[in-house]
């Protein structure tokens, strides 16, 4: 009975010894952002592309076209237009209106509140491919 209790003891401590070596060596959970502000001089508006990256591996991706600049850990598709995965996105903003290409369309938002005229352009991979290779000859920004 002795020597099962120095086991048990033993195996708890080595537990609780590598939870907190793995807590203080693994990286932070928190998702990596990347904020990006477009400001319209003439309609005197802005909107915001949000690249949320979460995960251990960083293989959720999405990204938000917004009215607002803060980060919601909880999307939310009636205000935001949001795109999920590793697809390619490819924006091109002029003073009033932003041209995206990308493999999926999002679905409009029915809170998204702005005269800045979003246009959504859905490629197929052999088109991707090809606007992939002029893209910035045509001035757009690829963003994934």
């Amino acid at each position: 009975m002795k020597t099962l209790l120095k086991i048990l003891s033993v195996t708890l401590i080595v537990i609780i010894l590598i939870v907190i070596y793995l807590y203080f060596k693994l990286p932070s959970m928190e998702p990596t952002t990347k904020l990006i502000e477009l400001n319209s001089q003439t309609l005197n508006e802005k909107l915001y592309i949000k690249n949320v990256i979460r995960g251990i591996t960083g293989d959720h991706n999405t990204i938000l076209i917004s009215t607002t600049p803060e980060i919601d850990p909880f999307e939310d598709s009636s205000d935001d237009f949001i795109f999920k995965g590793w697809s390619p996105f490819y924006y091109k903003f002029t003073d009033d209106s932003l041209i995206v290409y990308t493999m999926k369309e999002s679905i409009v938002p029915r809170n998204f509140n702005t005269n800045i005229k979003i246009v959504q352009v859905t490629l197929p991979n052999p088109d991707m491919i090809q606007f992939n290779d002029q893209y910035e000859k045509l001035g757009f920004i690829k963003l994934r």
